[in-house]
């Protein structure tokens, strides 16, 4: 019967039945999540309210960044939506809900000989140009990058499968910059991590975020490794 579904049930629901990227997962949970502490499991989606909604949002995230309490409201629709589709739900709580605007960011991009320069410095290391250039050439994000294993490469062709945005399959395509550096990077390896530690790290990696030859750790980004997405079945 229409919005006779508990808001607990129609959560795990939803993420029983979407396929989403680990970090996009990771900010849904953190949302609906909240509804639910705030709201209890038990209440009815026909009775989340807008005035419910609101209150979470405002009680957790009003002094976030305008980005982050977009990326709140997207989980909330996103989430909305489904119960919208299996008829769960009769009024949208999101009423006069609205986003925030996102400062334009005007960073201006680093001109190109000024990254020639940086790319011929003698005191940057092989790694560094080599990833600096793909990043460059290829326009894929750092955590794509990353996550890469030298089998994914097509060194013929130029180009890779990377899991991007969204847990989609994407090639990237790379110019004679990249492909002039990634033979001297590789030096032999013929598999594991492209982008590995220059050390042996001290807590053993996972087998999929480890060099089966060198032993050395794939190169993270930030203060967190970057875990290897799921490889979307072929």
């Amino acid at each position: 019967m229409k919005g006779q579904i508990g808001l607990g049930a129609a959560v795990e629901a939803f993420f029983n039945d979407k396929d989403l990227a680990r970090n996009i997962r990771r900010t849904y949970h953190q949302t609906l999540d909240a509804l639910i502490e705030d709201h209890t499991p038990d209440l009815t989606v026909a009775k989340l309210t807008s005035a419910k909604v609101r209150s979470t949002l405002l009680s957790r995230w009003a002094d976030a960044a305008p980005s982050t309490w977009n990326s709140r409201i997207t989980a909330v629709q996103s989430f909305i939506r489904y119960c919208d589709r299996n008829d769960w739900i009769v009024n949208s709580p999101l009423k006069g809900i609205d986003r925030k605007r996102e400062p334009r960011d005007e960073t201006k991009a680093i001109g190109y000989d000024d990254l020639e320069q940086l790319w011929s410095r003698p005191d940057i290391g092989l790694r560094e140009k080599t990833l600096w250039r793909m990043l460059y050439e290829t326009a894929a994000r750092t955590n794509e990058l990353l996550a890469l294993n030298i089998e994914d490469l097509d060194v013929g062709r130029k180009q890779a499968v990377v899991i991007g945005k969204g847990g989609h399959r994407e090639i990237i395509v790379w110019a004679s910059g990249t492909a002039r550096l990634l033979p001297r990077y590789l030096s032999g390896r013929h598999r594991g991590p492209l982008f590995v530690t220059k050390r042996q790290p001290n807590v053993a990696p996972a087998d999929a975020d480890r060099c089966p030859d060198t032993g050395l750790g794939r190169l993270s980004y930030g203060p967190e490794r970057v875990a290897r997405r799921k490889r979307a079945s072929s």
